[in-house]
Formats: C-alpha cells, structure tokens, sequence
C-alpha cells in the first residue's frame, strides 16, 4: 500500500445556507463517520476533494486531520456531485475500525490479448469489479487479470483469480469476469423482401386508398 494522504479538516457548523457559502469559497462540505465516532461536520479543501474523489483513489485509505475529529483513518463512502459541473458537493467519510474487516469492492484491470483473438474472438468484459471482505489497510489498488491465454469462446471467472489467503471473496465465485467469442455479424436487410411488404395487396375487407 502506498503511504496514506493526509487530508486536512476544519470543523463546520451545520445550517442552512452554509453550504451554499462554503463552495463559493471553495470549500466542500463533508461528514465523518464510523463505529467508534459520532457523525461530525467537516469542511475540506474543494481540491482536495477533486482530486482524492477522482479515478485513482478507490477504496484508498486517508488521514483525515483537524478540527473535532483530531486525526483519524477514513475511507471515502459517497460522493455527491453537481449535476452540470460534476464537481462534489458534499462527501461522506467512513472511519472503520482499522481491526476489523470491511467490504469493498475492487476494480479489475484486464491485461494483455486473448489467445482467441487469432481465430477471430474478441474480448468481452462482463464484471470490472470484485467485491472482497479485508482489513482496510489490505485492501489492494486493484487486481490484474492477464487474458493471454483466454482461447475462442473460453471465459475467466472469479475462482480464477489467485487471492491471499487473509482476503473473503464475496462475490459469487462462478461470476463471469471476461469471454472471448466471435460478434455475430448483423445481417443486412433485403431490399426485395421490404418491397414485397410495402407492396403487399390490402387484406380482405380493407378500404383501398387512393
């Protein structure tokens, strides 16, 4: 695991309008959280809250640190987002129990070309995400897949992925994580058998138009 980012905290009062006041001075409203802490306002940087709620930083440990909440461990919950802009607008932080074990779940990044393609497959991603029970500070970046070996019309499942033996898989081991198979291609419309349609003779009874 990489060292922990330390994100720096100020307390927050809760009211109405304060929100609104705290993004206009580019501030982001955020709630702390965990079995071992009431839930406690907060305010942080809004580029902190940018860039550690982008890609990059899933299921990532941080050190929230000032304020009521003192310096503690978190993992980032949810993230509210403005609707144009994108941009957070409200963050809510877990501080787990650093000895217990937490759910997550964990991106899979596919690597290499599948064997299959030489014989026409393509690579189809079903899942992109594990779900697994670990200490939070265990919980891994990602995990790789290497699709190399993947022949025409085989598949990798979860139970194909190699897991420490200290990581739950909670995800059902039959799931489907990639194939390799070949597109079907559409077939084209005939032309002739559209105009026997349109020029069909109208059904008995029906009012001929002009």
């Amino acid at each position: 695991m990489a060292d922990t980012i330390t994100i720096n905290a100020t307390d927050r009062t809760p009211g109405k309008g304060i929100s609104g006041k705290l993004r206009r001075a580019k501030q982001v409203p955020a709630v702390v959280y965990g079995p071992k802490l009431d839930s406690t306002p907060i305010t942080i940087q809004q580029n902190d809250a940018i860039k550690y709620t982008g890609h990059g930083y899933d299921n990532a440990i941080f050190t929230v640190s000032g304020g009521k909440v003192g310096t503690i461990n978190v993992l980032v919950k949810s993230v509210d987002r403005h609707p144009t802009t994108h941009l957070p607008t409200h963050i809510d932080f877990y501080a787990p129990d650093m000895t217990k074990t937490v759910r997550v779940e964990v991106e899979v990044k596919f690597e290499g070309k599948p064997a299959g393609a030489q014989d026409g497959g393509v690579l189809s991603i079903a899942h992109r995400e594990i779900e697994i029970e670990c200490l939070p500070n265990e919980i891994p970046d990602h995990f790789s897949v290497d699709v190399s070996s993947l022949e025409l019309n085989g598949a990798i499942h979860v139970s194909d992925i190699p897991m420490p033996e200290n990581f739950k898989v909670m995800s059902s081991m039959e799931m489907t994580l990639c194939t390799c198979a070949v597109v079907a291609e559409e077939k084209e419309a005939d032309p002739a058998a559209e105009g026997a349609v349109e020029g069909a003779a109208p059904a008995e009874g029906a009012e001929k138009k002009d």
